[in-house]
Protein backbone atom coordinates (compact mmCIF):
# COMPACT_ATOMS: atom_id res chain seq x y z
CA UNK A 1 0.00 0.00 0.00
CA UNK A 2 3.03 2.49 -0.25
CA UNK A 3 2.29 5.57 1.55
CA UNK A 4 -1.37 5.36 1.97
CA UNK A 5 -0.78 4.63 5.94
CA UNK A 6 1.03 8.01 6.27
CA UNK A 7 -1.13 9.71 4.16
CA UNK A 8 -4.32 8.16 6.09
CA UNK A 9 -3.39 8.88 9.61
CA UNK A 10 -2.02 12.59 8.49
CA UNK A 11 -5.84 13.02 7.70
CA UNK A 12 -7.51 10.89 10.34
CA UNK A 13 -10.10 13.07 12.56
CA UNK A 14 -8.79 11.04 15.17
CA UNK A 15 -5.09 11.20 15.55
CA UNK A 16 -5.00 14.94 16.40
CA UNK A 17 -6.57 14.77 19.78
CA UNK A 18 -4.97 11.62 21.66
CA UNK A 19 -1.66 13.64 20.66
CA UNK A 20 -2.54 17.01 21.53
CA UNK A 21 -3.36 15.90 24.99
CA UNK A 22 0.05 14.27 26.24
CA UNK A 23 2.37 17.60 25.71
CA UNK A 24 -0.08 19.22 28.45
CA UNK A 25 -0.52 16.23 30.19
CA UNK A 26 3.09 16.00 32.03
CA UNK A 27 3.25 19.69 32.96
CA UNK A 28 -0.77 20.20 33.78
CA UNK A 29 -0.79 16.89 36.41
CA UNK A 30 2.16 18.44 38.44
CA UNK A 31 -0.41 20.50 40.56
CA UNK A 32 -2.68 17.51 41.14
CA UNK A 33 0.25 15.19 42.31
CA UNK A 34 1.63 17.81 44.68
CA UNK A 35 -2.20 18.51 46.27
CA UNK A 36 -2.65 14.55 46.30
CA UNK A 37 -3.46 14.03 50.12
CA UNK A 38 -2.57 10.60 49.86
CA UNK A 39 1.02 8.81 49.42
CA UNK A 40 -0.48 6.47 47.21
CA UNK A 41 -2.39 8.49 44.89
CA UNK A 42 0.86 11.10 44.87
CA UNK A 43 3.01 7.81 43.57
CA UNK A 44 0.37 7.43 41.22
CA UNK A 45 0.25 10.33 39.72
CA UNK A 46 4.10 10.61 39.23
CA UNK A 47 4.02 7.52 37.13
CA UNK A 48 1.44 8.85 34.74
CA UNK A 49 3.63 12.20 34.61
CA UNK A 50 6.17 9.85 33.38
CA UNK A 51 4.03 7.91 31.05
CA UNK A 52 2.77 11.21 29.79
CA UNK A 53 6.54 12.08 28.77
CA UNK A 54 7.06 8.78 27.03
CA UNK A 55 3.74 9.17 24.81
CA UNK A 56 5.08 12.55 24.03
CA UNK A 57 8.64 11.25 22.74
CA UNK A 58 6.22 8.84 20.80
CA UNK A 59 4.04 10.67 18.98
CA UNK A 60 6.90 13.43 18.33
CA UNK A 61 9.09 10.39 16.79
CA UNK A 62 5.90 9.78 15.30
CA UNK A 63 5.63 12.70 13.26
CA UNK A 64 8.96 13.12 12.21
CA UNK A 65 10.38 10.22 10.87
CA UNK A 66 6.69 8.56 9.45
CA UNK A 67 5.23 12.00 8.65
CA UNK A 68 7.88 13.87 7.72
CA UNK A 69 6.75 16.74 9.81
CA UNK A 70 9.58 18.43 11.93
CA UNK A 71 9.37 21.52 14.35
CA UNK A 72 8.36 19.55 17.58
CA UNK A 73 5.22 17.97 18.55
CA UNK A 74 3.26 21.23 18.81
CA UNK A 75 4.49 21.91 15.43
CA UNK A 76 3.34 19.04 13.81
CA UNK A 77 -0.40 18.89 15.09
CA UNK A 78 -0.47 22.83 14.60
CA UNK A 79 0.25 21.79 10.56
CA UNK A 80 -2.06 18.39 10.28
CA UNK A 81 -4.30 20.44 12.22
CA UNK A 82 -3.75 24.02 12.04
CA UNK A 83 -6.74 25.64 13.21
CA UNK A 84 -8.03 24.37 16.99
CA UNK A 85 -11.54 23.76 17.45
CA UNK A 86 -13.69 26.14 19.41
CA UNK A 87 -14.69 22.81 22.12
CA UNK A 88 -10.92 22.29 21.74
CA UNK A 89 -9.79 25.10 23.03
CA UNK A 90 -12.96 25.54 25.85
CA UNK A 91 -11.12 22.33 26.84
CA UNK A 92 -7.56 22.60 26.74
CA UNK A 93 -7.27 26.29 27.00
CA UNK A 94 -9.26 27.47 29.17
CA UNK A 95 -10.86 24.93 31.55
CA UNK A 96 -8.03 22.35 32.17
CA UNK A 97 -5.40 25.37 32.63
CA UNK A 98 -7.94 26.82 35.05
CA UNK A 99 -8.26 23.61 36.61
CA UNK A 100 -4.88 23.22 37.64
CA UNK A 101 -4.13 27.07 38.65
CA UNK A 102 -6.77 26.87 40.49
CA UNK A 103 -5.25 23.66 42.41
CA UNK A 104 -1.82 25.26 42.21
CA UNK A 105 -2.85 28.37 44.55
CA UNK A 106 -5.44 25.88 46.66
CA UNK A 107 -3.42 23.18 47.03
CA UNK A 108 -5.67 22.39 49.95
CA UNK A 109 -8.91 22.64 48.14
CA UNK A 110 -10.37 19.24 47.82
CA UNK A 111 -13.37 20.08 45.61
CA UNK A 112 -10.58 22.21 43.11
CA UNK A 113 -9.08 18.60 43.00
CA UNK A 114 -11.65 16.70 42.63
CA UNK A 115 -12.94 19.10 39.32
CA UNK A 116 -9.23 18.46 38.25
CA UNK A 117 -9.36 15.04 37.95
CA UNK A 118 -12.90 15.38 36.22
CA UNK A 119 -10.81 17.59 33.86
CA UNK A 120 -8.13 15.49 33.22
CA UNK A 121 -9.20 11.82 33.82
CA UNK A 122 -12.59 11.52 32.97
CA UNK A 123 -13.09 14.15 29.86
CA UNK A 124 -9.60 14.42 27.98
CA UNK A 125 -8.54 11.20 28.81
CA UNK A 126 -11.52 8.95 29.39
CA UNK A 127 -13.74 10.47 26.80
CA UNK A 128 -11.34 12.64 24.12
CA UNK A 129 -8.52 10.49 24.05
CA UNK A 130 -9.79 7.39 24.41
CA UNK A 131 -12.27 7.96 22.15
CA UNK A 132 -10.02 8.56 19.58
CA UNK A 133 -7.28 6.14 20.11
CA UNK A 134 -9.96 3.25 19.67
CA UNK A 135 -11.17 4.30 15.98
CA UNK A 136 -7.90 4.70 15.07
CA UNK A 137 -6.32 1.62 16.19
CA UNK A 138 -9.70 0.19 14.53
CA UNK A 139 -8.88 1.85 11.42
CA UNK A 140 -5.35 0.34 11.00
CA UNK A 141 -6.51 -2.88 12.70
CA UNK A 142 -9.22 -3.46 10.18
CA UNK A 143 -6.61 -2.62 7.13
CA UNK A 144 -3.40 -4.06 8.47
CA UNK A 145 -1.03 -1.22 8.19
CA UNK A 146 1.90 0.07 9.98
CA UNK A 147 2.40 -2.52 12.89
CA UNK A 148 5.16 -0.25 14.35
CA UNK A 149 2.60 2.40 14.61
CA UNK A 150 -0.43 0.11 15.87
CA UNK A 151 1.98 -1.69 18.70
CA UNK A 152 3.35 1.70 20.24
CA UNK A 153 -0.45 3.23 19.65
CA UNK A 154 -2.13 -0.03 22.33
CA UNK A 155 0.64 0.52 24.15
CA UNK A 156 -0.38 4.72 24.93
CA UNK A 157 -3.90 3.22 25.36
CA UNK A 158 -3.05 0.93 27.85
CA UNK A 159 -1.34 3.34 29.80
CA UNK A 160 -4.34 5.61 29.63
CA UNK A 161 -6.20 2.52 30.31
CA UNK A 162 -4.66 2.64 33.62
CA UNK A 163 -5.05 6.60 34.61
CA UNK A 164 -9.08 6.81 33.80
CA UNK A 165 -9.00 3.80 36.49
CA UNK A 166 -6.89 5.59 38.59
CA UNK A 167 -9.42 8.75 38.31
CA UNK A 168 -12.61 6.56 38.41
CA UNK A 169 -10.57 5.12 42.08
CA UNK A 170 -10.08 8.67 43.25
CA UNK A 171 -13.29 10.19 42.80
CA UNK A 172 -14.85 6.85 44.18
CA UNK A 173 -12.48 7.60 47.61
CA UNK A 174 -13.96 11.42 47.68
CA UNK A 175 -17.67 10.31 47.32
CA UNK A 176 -17.42 7.45 49.72
CA UNK A 177 -16.01 9.73 52.24
CA UNK A 178 -18.33 12.70 51.07
CA UNK A 179 -21.50 11.75 49.46
CA UNK A 180 -22.05 15.35 48.23
CA UNK A 181 -18.96 14.94 46.01
CA UNK A 182 -21.06 13.11 43.97
CA UNK A 183 -22.65 16.39 43.10
CA UNK A 184 -19.57 18.21 42.27
CA UNK A 185 -18.16 15.65 39.50
CA UNK A 186 -21.73 15.41 38.48
CA UNK A 187 -21.46 19.40 37.83
CA UNK A 188 -18.22 19.40 36.34
CA UNK A 189 -18.98 16.47 33.84
CA UNK A 190 -22.12 18.81 32.66
CA UNK A 191 -19.82 22.19 32.77
CA UNK A 192 -17.70 20.11 30.07
CA UNK A 193 -19.71 17.71 28.78
CA UNK A 194 -21.25 20.71 25.62
CA UNK A 195 -17.11 21.66 24.61
CA UNK A 196 -15.95 18.41 25.05
CA UNK A 197 -18.85 16.88 22.05
CA UNK A 198 -18.00 19.96 20.34
CA UNK A 199 -14.36 18.84 19.87
CA UNK A 200 -15.31 15.60 19.27
CA UNK A 201 -17.64 16.27 16.35
CA UNK A 202 -15.73 20.06 15.42
CA UNK A 203 -18.93 21.35 13.72
CA UNK A 204 -16.70 24.17 12.16
CA UNK A 205 -14.24 21.70 10.31
CA UNK A 206 -15.39 20.38 6.87
CA UNK A 207 -15.00 16.48 7.06
CA UNK A 208 -12.84 15.27 3.51
CA UNK A 209 -15.62 12.77 2.62
CA UNK A 210 -19.27 13.59 2.40
CA UNK A 211 -20.57 10.07 1.59
CA UNK A 212 -19.06 7.10 3.56
CA UNK A 213 -20.13 5.13 0.63
CA UNK A 214 -17.32 6.16 -1.32
CA UNK A 215 -14.93 4.82 1.56
CA UNK A 216 -13.60 1.11 1.59
CA UNK A 217 -15.50 -0.71 4.41
CA UNK A 218 -12.46 -0.91 6.44
CA UNK A 219 -11.24 2.29 6.22
CA UNK A 220 -15.29 3.99 7.37
CA UNK A 221 -15.52 5.58 10.63
CA UNK A 222 -19.44 5.38 11.96
CA UNK A 223 -19.89 8.98 14.15
CA UNK A 224 -23.03 7.17 15.55
CA UNK A 225 -20.83 4.01 17.06
CA UNK A 226 -18.38 6.08 18.09
CA UNK A 227 -21.01 8.45 20.08
CA UNK A 228 -22.87 5.55 21.54
CA UNK A 229 -19.16 3.90 22.95
CA UNK A 230 -17.99 7.15 24.26
CA UNK A 231 -20.88 7.82 26.11
CA UNK A 232 -22.18 4.51 27.28
CA UNK A 233 -18.71 4.55 28.93
CA UNK A 234 -18.38 7.49 30.24
CA UNK A 235 -21.55 6.81 32.40
CA UNK A 236 -20.37 3.68 32.96
CA UNK A 237 -17.01 5.36 34.72
CA UNK A 238 -19.53 7.80 36.10
CA UNK A 239 -21.20 5.02 38.48
CA UNK A 240 -18.25 3.29 39.36
CA UNK A 241 -16.99 6.58 40.97
CA UNK A 242 -19.92 6.57 43.23
CA UNK A 243 -22.40 8.77 40.89
CA UNK A 244 -26.02 7.77 40.95
CA UNK A 245 -27.30 5.91 38.34
CA UNK A 246 -29.96 8.49 36.81
CA UNK A 247 -27.47 11.19 37.35
CA UNK A 248 -25.02 8.76 34.65
CA UNK A 249 -28.01 8.33 32.55
CA UNK A 250 -28.99 11.81 32.69
CA UNK A 251 -25.61 12.75 31.74
CA UNK A 252 -25.39 10.32 28.56
CA UNK A 253 -28.31 11.19 27.31
CA UNK A 254 -27.66 14.99 27.18
CA UNK A 255 -24.67 14.15 25.64
CA UNK A 256 -26.44 12.19 22.89
CA UNK A 257 -28.51 15.41 22.68
CA UNK A 258 -24.95 17.63 22.49
CA UNK A 259 -24.40 15.09 19.42
CA UNK A 260 -27.53 16.12 17.53
CA UNK A 261 -26.95 19.59 17.83
CA UNK A 262 -23.14 19.09 16.80
CA UNK A 263 -24.30 17.50 13.54
CA UNK A 264 -26.93 19.70 12.57
CA UNK A 265 -24.69 22.55 13.58
CA UNK A 266 -21.97 20.93 10.85
CA UNK A 267 -24.86 20.69 8.35
CA UNK A 268 -25.63 24.44 8.55
CA UNK A 269 -21.88 25.44 8.59
CA UNK A 270 -21.26 23.74 5.40
CA UNK A 271 -24.39 23.37 3.55
CA UNK A 272 -24.15 19.44 3.45
CA UNK A 273 -25.41 16.42 5.13
CA UNK A 274 -22.93 14.80 7.61
CA UNK A 275 -21.45 11.37 7.06
CA UNK A 276 -23.17 10.31 10.49
CA UNK A 277 -27.19 10.45 8.27
CA UNK A 278 -25.88 7.87 6.06
CA UNK A 279 -25.31 5.82 9.19
CA UNK A 280 -28.29 6.62 11.14
CA UNK A 281 -30.58 6.17 7.87
CA UNK A 282 -28.84 2.45 7.46
CA UNK A 283 -27.25 3.21 4.02
CA UNK A 284 -23.77 2.08 5.10
CA UNK A 285 -22.30 -0.22 7.49
CA UNK A 286 -18.85 -0.26 9.05
CA UNK A 287 -16.43 -3.56 9.79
Amino acid sequence: MGGLGPRLLGRHPALAEPAREHPAGHAELAPLLHAAPFEDERIFLATQIADEARHTVFFQRFFEDVLEVGGGLHAALDAISPRATEGFRKIFEHQLVDAMDLIRREPHNERAWVEGVVTYHLIIEGYLAVTGQRSLLRTLRNVGMMPGFVAGFTAVARDESRHIGFGVLALRRRIAKQPEMARVVTLKVLDLLEPAVRTAVAPERRLPIEDPRTVPPPLRVNGQELRDFSMSSLAKRLRASGVSAPAAEEIRVQGEKLYEAAWSDYERNHGLRHPVRFYQEGLVTAL
